[in-house]
């Protein structure tokens, strides 16, 4: 059985405890809740007693207190970063002793880690690190004989303002490459909201071109209808596409989430161009063939295989115009979407059903799945959700109504007119 073993860690614990030994104590800190709770658990798991701190300060404190074996901080925090914490640690009469290691992400380069030595720090080490690796430096170091750690910084610290320059140096440097860091970002996500609305007034000139176009010949209006719908739909990919291109050079998962819904929705108004081109009755669309071509390729946009959730339409006989299509389109488009993200978590199957059927002068439309539901207490009517204040105003816009159902799954059912209300 090798000491990383879990039952040989806890053995080690239960026999300290018994024997009354004094087990080691590392002092660590870090402003990052995450990065504390894994480094306090992969030392907690090795049989170290730790203390955690969220700052220099807090550390600093602890340390005087308590006295640890071992110091790993970080460097960038609030109230007191690292630097000044080891220069306290070192510069104290009973601290000195105690070895310190640098763990951070943010100072990497070869003139931040010389300031960590000329410091008295004992090792400077890059994040992440294994956990064999970092284990294996905490041995070493808890292994060196006391008397060879350097007790205090390894230059004189009399000349104080040789040190503050020195810091605020490796600092400026620091914030400057951040400042540059957020200017070329910035920079990159304007660039994107001006090639965006590029596209978009470069879309409204075509389509108000080619609308021009359509009234000058009555004789030529299935001919030049079928040609608008196809160079819409065509530049409608192309902002689809661009939005595509444009999300890979994006890290932000909020403006990520925010671009690929907007990538669907595009779709979702490109397709009806797309159907009403082909098809031979271009005044309407057939919604059920619609339906079919849009839950394809959402369920291929959400890499969700058809094995694993099951999509059926049933909706003979309904068509819509372009002007209701279009919004009856996306409301669709976003209560299928809502359905793929969330109501199948972890691998689930299941099965996502549209239906729609005429009923005295309304058509009701449900899209319904039987997943793992929305909660009671949570009010889609009012949420800060774009999609579902999207679902309300497009069925307004249709000058309809639309109910959820949460008793098996989500039920949404949309009631709209048969006939356009004048």
């Amino acid at each position: 059985m090798s000491d990383k073993d879990p039952a040989c860690m806890g053995g080690f614990l239960r026999f300290y405890q018994r024997e009354g030994l004094t087990m080691t104590t590392i002092l660590i800190a870090d402003d990052i809740p995450a990065n504390l709770y894994l480094l306090e658990s992969i030392l907690k798991g090795y049989g170290y007693e730790v203390i955690a701190a969220k700052n220099g300060a807090e550390a600093l404190a602890q340390a005087k207190e308590h006295a640890p074996d071992l110091i790993i901080s970080d460097i960038m925090m609030p109230v007191m970063d690292g630097f000044e914490l080891c220069r306290q640690v070192k510069t104290d009469a009973n601290l000195n002793h105690t070895p310190v290691v640098f763990y951070t992400s943010t100072y990497t380069e070869a003139k931040d880690e010389q300031f960590a030595m000329n410091l008295g720090a004992d090792r400077f080490v890059i994040k992440p690190q294994k956990p064999d690796e970092l284990i294996r430096i905490v041995r070493e170091i808890l292994n060196t004989p006391r008397e060879k750690t350097v007790p205090g910084p390894r230059r004189p610290l009399g000349d104080e303002m040789e040190i503050l320059r020195e810091y605020n140096e490796v600092l400026f440097h620091k914030l400057e490459k951040k400042v540059l860091q957020l200017e070329e970002e910035i920079a990159e996500r304007k660039r994107a909201e001006e090639q965006l609305q590029k596209l978009n007034e470069e879309l409204e000139t075509r389509v108000a071109e080619r609308t021009r176009e359509l009234n000058t010949s009555l004789s030529e209006k299935e001919l030049l209808l079928k040609e608008i719908h196809h160079r819409v739909k065509n530049n409608l990919q192309i902002v689809a596409s661009l939005l595509h291109t444009q999300s890979r050079h994006i890290s932000d998962p909020a403006t990520l989430a925010m671009l690929d819904e907007s990538q669907n929705r595009v779709k979702a108004m490109a397709l009806v161009h797309e159907r009403l081109y082909k098809s031979d009755d271009i005044s309407s669309i057939d919604i059920a063939d619609y339906v079919k071509f849009m839950g394809t390729s959402l369920l291929q946009f959400y890499g969700i295989g058809a094995a694993r959730v099951k999509f059926e339409v049933d909706m003979p006989g309904i068509r819509f115009n372009i002007n209701r299509a279009i919004p009856l389109g996306l409301l669709i488009n976003e209560l299928l979407s809502n359905s793929l993200k969330h109501a199948y978590p972890a691998g689930r199957k299941g099965t996502i059903t549209v239906t729609g059927a005429k009923n005295a002068g309304t058509i009701r439309i449900i899209v319904q799945d039987d997943g793992a539901g929305i909660p009671e207490s949570f009010d889609w009517r009012n949420s800060d959700s774009l999609g579902l204040r999207l679902v309300n105003s497009l069925a307004d816009q249709l000058a309809g109504t639309i109910e959820l159902d949460r008793s098996s799954g989500t039920k949404f059912t949309l009631t709209v007119p048969e006939q356009v209300p004048a």
